[in-house]
């Protein structure tokens, strides 16, 4: 959603082959979809969108698509985007060349601005990468393949592992106080071996995810609760 709308009538949306979209009001049949990478690249494949919720008129978007399940081979993406509002409320798309064709972008499968520091945290195939300087440059700050990563109210940064074939890892969720390199401890290893699991933030001020039991077509959901306790319970 867009932040400088109220009500939530204007969203931001991505696909897997037509590129970024906005809609000023969704509620209004009358207000069609308009492409932002029109000029830049018309196919780009959209996995990520983040609203700097400290600037607004900044939002950031991922590339490539590795978890395919339904749509065949993997898509690789060309790095991260950044688009910005202008005066005349024109969102303008820049690909940060830090990101371009670097292999670590390739995947990038969520992105968060940290709301305290402005730091950008990006979980992809590689691992997690973090921006200081508002996307001149990247540093990878975890070197496990993270499919989600969230920042819980308390400025905590927790990040989903997920790989295609490597399913069994040490630990599915890892946290980290600071975001900084060698800082991210192991939370929980559930009985859980999907390439994918999702992190969401609660209302609760709790952080769940979600991830396919093995041998069972059942949901396993988790709560992290900023002191490292993991409650689950089945879910049909």
């Amino acid at each position: 959603f867009d932040p400088t709308v109220p009500y939530g009538k204007a969203v931001f949306a991505g696909s897997s082959g037509g590129g970024v979209w906005y809609n000023r009001d969704v509620t209004d049949d009358n207000v069609s979809w308009r492409m932002l990478n029109r000029d830049v690249e018309p196919s780009l494949v959209i996995s990520a969108i983040e609203v700097n919720s400290q600037n607004p008129d900044e939002i950031f978007v991922g590339t490539g698509l590795f978890y395919m399940e339904d749509l065949g081979e993997p898509m690789e993406g060309n790095g991260l985007y950044k688009l910005i509002r202008d005066d005349r409320s024109q969102i303008l798309p820049t690909l940060l060349p830090f990101t371009q064709d670097n292999p670590d972008f390739k995947f990038v499968n969520a992105i968060k601005v940290h709301p305290q520091t402005s730091f950008i945290y990006v979980a992809t195939l590689t691992g997690i990468h973090r921006s200081v300087d508002a996307g001149e440059t990247f540093e990878k700050v975890f070197d496990l393949p993270c499919t989600d990563i969230e920042i819980v109210d308390n400025g905590d940064i927790v990040a989903a592992y997920g790989h295609p074939t490597i399913l069994n890892p040490p630990y599915h969720l890892y946290r980290s106080t600071n975001g900084s390199a060698g800082s991210w401890e192991g939370l929980y290893s559930p009985p859980c071996v999907s390439p994918q699991i999702g992190l969401e933030f609660q209302a609760n001020c709790a952080l769940a995810f979600r991830g396919l039991l093995d041998l069972s077509n059942g949901v396993l959901t988790y709560i992290y609760t900023g002191n490292s306790k993991i409650y689950y319970d089945i879910a049909s």
